[in-house]
């Protein structure tokens, strides 16, 4: 690291770097003034990464593509990256002190924004879902991941339309109504993920299922109000993930007669109502595309079951 601060013999090498964890304020330091090409950072909790070693990094790295703030981002931090780091592609903020007015900021001068990632930002509301429904970079928001923000069934029913959004993450959130409205504003999504979330009902997967034609991928996680029906409406879902709530077994059978395209089939939850191990067997073979199987919390099958279902579905290769 010496020859590279000296700019001689690891020169080639300092074009090569595009990506750095930091882990002091001397190695910060040093990056930013000998590795320009520098596209990925993540600037960690770690108490010594300030406003202004941030403002020293950002005016040397002008090709940053993806930025993470960890715990002591600011919205001057914000400030700093609206004003030296405009063609940002991803923004991720991890349990940051951050507020509305912070996001406004950002998003009102990177206009290259393609995924954001807002995670246990406990001063992020409402007013931060209506910078996200009138940003410039909302036409190509393609990846939109909010966990643990203050955001309401209100607020979610007034966001706009996100043409370009393909995967949604939401997580740990207490809503459920302003679903509703969202589903019908993302035609084009195809990964959709829901985890922690207490008040999420059946009618809201539902409804994505309804109205996102092109979703291919569904992952539902320890939302206690979910038993499976929604889901059979998820008709062209190719990946099915389903952890924590119980789920009746005449849905899984309606799940895998009306999911005729599933080619991955997780679920590690009690199965309610089922008979025996055949019953199993007869629901899930008729998944004819299934590639992959994982059946947990005590709904084993035999070897000799995993036999027959291998015969009913040519193409599967894995079972648990």
């Amino acid at each position: 690291m010496v020859d590279a601060a000296t700019h001689k013999t690891l020169l080639p090498y300092n074009r090569m770097v595009y990506e750095w964890i930091l882990t002091d304020q001397a190695d910060a330091l040093l990056m930013s003034k000998c590795c320009s090409n520098v596209q990925s950072i993540c600037f960690s909790k770690q108490a010594f990464i300030d406003d202004s070693l941030t403002e020293s990094l950002l005016q040397n790295w002008r090709r940053l593509r993806s930025i993470v703030l960890q715990k002591n981002a600011t919205d001057e931090t914000l400030s700093l990256i609206a004003q030296y780091s405009q063609s940002i592609e991803s923004i991720e903020i991890h349990g940051c002190p951050v507020t509305d007015n912070g996001i406004h900021t950002l998003l009102s001068y990177c206009h290259a924004i393609n995924s954001i990632t807002i995670v246990k930002c406990p001063s992020i509301t409402d007013k931060t879902l209506q910078t996200l429904s009138s940003a410039p970079c909302t036409p190509i928001l393609q990846i939109l991941n909010i966990n643990e923000c203050q955001f309401t069934d209100s607020g979610f029913a007034e966001v706009s339309f996100f043409p370009a959004l393909y995967s949604l993450s939401l997580q740990a959130l207490k809503i459920n109504s302003g679903l509703l409205h969202l589903a019908k504003s993302v035609p084009r999504l195809e990964e959709l993920t829901f985890r922690n979330m207490s008040k999420l009902t059946d009618n809201v997967v539902a409804t994505f299922g309804r109205t996102c034609s092109e979703l291919k991928k569904l992952k539902l996680y320890q939302c206690k109000e979910i038993n499976g029906v929604g889901v059979k409406e998820c008709k062209a879902i190719i990946e099915l993930s389903y952890f924590g709530a119980n789920i009746e077994f005449c849905e899984l059978e309606g799940i895998c007669d009306g999911c005729r395209k599933i080619e991955r089939l997780t679920i590690d939850a009690k199965l309610d109502g089922v008979g025996n191990d055949e019953d199993i067997i007869c629901a899930i073979s008729q998944l004819k595309k299934l590639k992959t199987l994982g059946l947990y919390s005590g709904n084993l099958i035999s070897q000799l079951d995993k036999l027959k279902l291998q015969k009913e579905c040519p193409n599967l290769q894995k079972i648990n």
